[in-house]
């Protein structure tokens, strides 16, 4: 079965792991809360599943079913070799009280385990809400670089043309005298204000930015 590609069982006098992708030890229950073990046909178990943890990982008509103590009563899993697993269970229950092995410093609990997997399971959850906010602002500010870099282009080149598009983005160009505080006469050293508006839609909305420069030289001469 394909679930046991990520995990199988080991046994130890400890007690009971779950081995996550074959190298990583959760303690799923300790030796001295196991009551007894059997292996059982799929059909014969009925017990609540609010007391049941089925940790399945392979197609089988039998199951180990392990009673414990606790609020968790039932174990069902599927070993590759039931009988050999359930000997290596009595061994290490026989001899439990005798090694009096800690098991809190042997493994992960399953407490543990599904308390880490709900705190990574909550970042991913996070992360993946703020993933659109983070493409709308980069696409905001490519938006912003590319309407700036086009109005610094249009001011630059000074053509005739005072409207246009560049792809999704309008620009228009107004110019007027610029103010010097006096009276202008001709030949006097003066200039004109030319100001470029560019517009563009970004996610149903309008945006817009505008830049303006003074072009200085002389008034022309009258006839």
């Amino acid at each position: 079965m394909f679930m046991s590609l990520f995990f199988d069982y080991r046994v130890s006098a400890d007690g009971i792991y779950l081995m996550l992708f074959h190298a990583l030890p959760i303690l799923v229950c300790r030796m001295d809360r196991v009551i007894d073990v059997e292996r059982i046909a799929v059909w014969r178990f009925w017990h609540s599943p609010f007391q049941t943890v089925s940790l399945i990982n392979r197609a089988r008509l039998h199951l180990v079913l392990i009673r414990r103590r606790g609020f968790i009563k039932f174990l069902l899993l599927t070993p590759e070799d039931p009988e050999a697993f359930i000997r290596d269970m009595e061994r290490y229950r026989a001899a439990a009280p005798v090694l009096r092995r800690p098991a809190q410093d042997s493994g992960f609990t399953l407490l543990e385990t599904l308390v880490a997997l709900t705190i990574v399971a909550l970042g991913f959850a996070y992360a993946f809400a703020a993933m659109p906010e983070s493409l709308g602002a980069q696409d905001r500010a490519r938006n912003l670089e590319t309407a700036t870099s086009l109005a610094q282009y249009l001011l630059a080149e000074a053509g005739p043309a005072t409207e246009g598009t560049e792809g999704k983005f309008a620009w228009h160009i107004d110019a007027a005298p610029a103010a010097t505080g006096r009276p202008q006469q001709p030949g006097d050293f003066g200039g004109q204000t030319e100001r470029v508006a560019i517009r563009w839609a970004e996610h149903k909305q309008d945006r817009s930015i505008a830049l303006q420069t003074v072009r200085l030289g002389l008034l022309p001469r009258g006839p």
